[in-house]
């Protein structure tokens, strides 16, 4: 997320809206989850994971073969990619956030918190 900077980034224009700081962000390959610290009157921390799809059925050797080959780029990659989200409930408040990440320097970031206080970030690319 290099574009906080930027005043004219929309996840920086709406964290600057809210008055919500971004702590940290932290990405585990291990356990392929985000970790996120945000302050918004209260702090919050939370856990995303990432959300994966089932394998599809495989019909013959060569789709096996293709899909180790794109398990071991993955891994080999440590990257995070796809989407990951998680919900933490603090102080009264629910908070859910998503982030979809597209590429090493793209992503759409979703964040919702609601209880006594309440903020909407909608976010892509």
């Amino acid at each position: 997320m290099t574009g906080l900077t930027d005043p004219t980034d929309c996840v920086a224009k709406a964290l600057a809206e809210y008055k919500i700081k971004l702590t940290s962000i932290t990405y585990t390959s291990g356990s392929d989850s985000v970790f996120i610290e945000l302050h918004y009157i209260i702090n919050i921390k939370i856990t995303l994971t990432h959300d994966s799809e089932l394998v599809e059925f495989i019909e013959d050797d060569s789709e096996l073969i293709e899909l180790f080959e794109e398990l071991n780029d993955y891994l080999v990659g440590s990257n995070p990619s796809g989407m990951y989200t998680g919900e933490v409930k603090v102080l009264g408040n629910d908070a859910t956030i998503k982030i979809n990440v597209l590429s090493s320097s793209s992503l759409d970031f979703y964040v919702t918190i609601t209880g006594l206080v309440s903020a909407k970030i909608d976010c892509k690319g």
